[in-house]
């Protein structure tokens, strides 16, 4: 080839070689693509965030912290007790439900408490029904003498069936998380009293109206008093005894002052109710209600299983610290409870006439009760 031909043919490979990549330059659009490409990106990266986000408020809520207000000082049996029903249901939870705990009526006093549910102050209280006489009122046939009742366990029995049946009218606006009944209520006096006889002009304190009215009944002078006054009431005279627990007069060393203890026969029983706001528990999501509700259910055994021990250990302590411990003979027990029988017959009578089904109750109450005889 000559040399002119072979640069004409140079000549021409080159001028193709520059057109094949202008060409190529004009057709592609790289600026379209890499928009296309960052735009698929921030929308993957947005998709997988919001999963994320899901999937942790799933797994990780933030817990519903409930005030719960009780008039027991930190570290006493009574507050423990509050305390025990807070971790049923926050374990049944999963630590969805916790609370924080107002001892010692740190938000208000115990007349108040309903008030303060009711307010929203607080979102959980425990109270003594008969503190409360306008609101529990039908609930007062659990404290009558003579019914039965003689452990914590068949008052919580006896409680629930009535709760469950409808008959405690008094906390329908409430909801109801747990009925911790105290150990059965016994005689004890400054002077020892062997006999009903022995009884007669003694005046012995209780909180309740009902076995105040049977105290008279029996020929004592039933009295009401602050129980923070009954200790040097006693000490001084001006109060002969009380009808209480064992793990009240232990706890408050009332065995210093009321040195006998008339152990049987039982003669009544007392509970602390622990009622919750109805509208908070309203606003509570429905799966989170069914799993308060298993720690409601796990408390029922829980609470009596925590305090069996203890109440045990109550006669034994209090002969330690020199009480003298005893029971009335037969006879004399059923002449105790004989006046017991017509305050239950007028019982039945009066909330009869006000349209509660108030035979129904005590025949409920009896059908529990024979359970543990």
């Amino acid at each position: 080839m000559s040399k002119k031909v072979y640069l004409l043919v140079s000549f021409a490979l080159i001028l193709a070689l520059v057109s094949s990549i202008f060409l190529s330059g004009c057709n592609s659009t790289p600026s379209t693509v890499v928009t296309t490409q960052t735009q698929t990106s921030t929308a993957t990266t947005t998709s997988v965030q919001t999963s994320t986000a899901v999937t942790t408020a799933t797994t990780t809520q933030q817990p519903i912290v409930l005030k719960f207000l009780d008039q027991y000082a930190t570290g006493t049996a009574a507050a423990q007790q509050s305390e025990l029903l807070g971790k049923c249901i926050t374990d049944a939870t999963g630590g969805r439900v916790q609370f924080t705990y107002f001892h010692a009526e740190s938000l208000g006093k115990a007349p108040d408490f309903l008030t303060l549910l009711n307010g929203g102050v607080t979102d959980v209280v425990n109270v003594t029904p008969g503190a409360y006489p306008a609101q529990f009122d039908v609930e007062t046939y659990f404290n009558l003498p003579g019914i039965g009742i003689s452990s914590r366990t068949i008052g919580i029995d006896v409680l629930w069936s009535l709760y469950n049946k409808g008959y405690l009218t008094g906390v329908k606006n409430f909801k109801v998380l747990a009925f911790n009944p105290t150990p059965a209520f016994e005689i004890f006096t400054k002077q020892k009293v062997n006999t009903v006889a022995d009884l007669k002009g003694l005046k012995i304190r209780t909180g309740d109206p009902i076995v105040r009215n049977f105290l008279d009944s029996v020929g004592a002078v039933g009295t009401s008093m602050t129980s923070s006054e009954v200790y040097m009431a006693i000490d001084r005279g001006t109060l002969d005894g009380t009808l209480t627990s064992e793990e009240f007069i232990f706890n408050t060393k009332m065995y210093e002052v009321a040195k006998n203890c008339v152990a049987s026969p039982k003669i009544a029983i007392g509970s602390i109710f622990i009622i919750m706001n109805k509208s908070v528990w309203d606003k509570i999501p429905a799966d989170v209600q069914a799993n308060i509700e298993k720690g409601i259910e796990a408390n029922k055994t829980a609470f009596p299983d925590s305090v069996k021990a203890v109440d045990a250990a109550y006669p034994g302590q209090l002969k330690e610290k020199g009480m003298t411990m005893y029971d009335f003979t037969t006879d004399e027990a059923t002449k105790l409870l004989a006046g017991a029988s017509s305050i239950k017959a007028n019982w039945i009578s009066q909330y009869t006439a006000k349209g509660v089904p108030a035979q129904a109750i005590a025949d409920l109450v009896a059908s529990v009760v024979a359970k543990y005889k």
